[in-house]
């Protein structure tokens, strides 16, 4: 199984749909995506009509016809393929999951002490989760998944005048081109929401640091104290270690595989660092820490992880 299913999983649901086909789950999930189903983070689909024809070497993906076995009284499955003619199908190979999106936003409601029903503003994409306690008062906070092109009007209407609100979108790079756009301020919900062994936990002081950093001139903010920048910029170049060292791993299971070495999330990197999960939040928000949101972006993507020559020279 992937070191980091939940990670897997959140980076999914920006994809429309949200599914993994047999060997895309079998690679991230290990011989057996039960767990997750039960978990609630995952759903068992209908076979995949098509299968991938490696025999003949060109890769084909086609359509799969079922013939019933009288003998054995249940479906074969074939590959027509053109080139090199008809021949079985493992049915394990035709299987596939979806992302359980409703499931998961019962998971948030409850770990973050939500109650009642989400209300689902635009189809499959936003939803208004409810009022969330954070210190001394209430946020509402929004979910969104795959708002791509076609659904970003529609969201940004619904969104308009929510600026206080907070909007949770899977993952950091959702989170990261949401910020551009204005609007409620944007959180990965991998940055506040991590599992727990009944569902998921939450974090609210994560949650409340990355809205600080992103709206420091909010209700909540108070007057504090300079930032010690000697202690903060320690953080933040001791993350950057922690990234280099991953980023050399990455690249050399990428030379092997093909495959990208998941990202360490927040949570991963503040235990390898020792520091807070508030505090990874805070460094990679923090102005000063360009090489290290570079660092960040990179390992999250295979072609520039196999071509990481090792860190910027500061001379550079």
């Amino acid at each position: 199984m992937s070191p980091d299913p939940w990670t897997t999983i959140l980076r999914r649901l920006d994809d429309d749909p949200p599914w993994f086909y047999a060997e895309e789950a079998r690679a991230a999930f290990g011989k057996d995506a039960t767990p997750l189903v039960v978990r609630g983070w995952l759903k068992r689909m209908p076979p995949s009509g098509t299968a991938t024809c490696w025999s003949c070497g060109d890769g084909a993906v086609q359509r799969v016809v079922s013939l019933w076995d009288e003998k054995e009284r249940l479906p074969r499955w074939y590959l027509p393929c053109r080139r090199c003619g008809p021949h079985p199908v493992d049915p394990e190979s035709l299987e596939c999951w979806a992302v359980d999106v409703d499931r998961i936003l019962a998971q948030l409601r409850l770990a973050a002490g939500i109650r009642g029903q989400p209300t689902e503003l635009v189809e499959g994409r936003l939803w208004d989760l409810g009022r969330a306690g954070l210190g001394r008062r209430q946020r509402r906070l929004y979910f969104g998944r795959a708002i791509h092109d076609r659904h970003r009007a529609a969201a940004h209407a619904e969104l308009a005048g929510k600026a206080k609100a907070a909007l949770l979108l899977p993952a950091d790079g959702a989170a990261a081109r949401w910020r551009l756009d204005g609007g409620p301020v944007a959180v990965a919900v991998e940055a506040a929401f991590a599992p727990a062994a009944d569902g998921l936990a939450f974090d609210p002081d994560a949650l409340e640091a990355c809205l600080a950093e992103a709206d420091p001139a909010g209700p909540a903010a108070r007057p504090k104290a300079a930032p010690r920048r000697g202690t903060r910029l320690d953080k933040i170049e001791r993350l950057v270690r922690v990234l280099t060292d991953h980023l050399a791993a990455a690249r050399d299971h990428a030379a092997a595989t093909r495959r990208l070495l998941p990202r360490p999330t927040q949570k991963q990197l503040a235990l390898q660092a020792g520091m807070s999960g508030v505090d990874v939040s805070r460094c990679l928000h923090d102005p000063a820490a360009r090489e290290l949101r570079l660092y960040w972006a990179v390992a999250d993507d295979l072609d520039q992880v196999l071509n990481w020559r090792g860190r910027i020279s500061r001379g550079g």
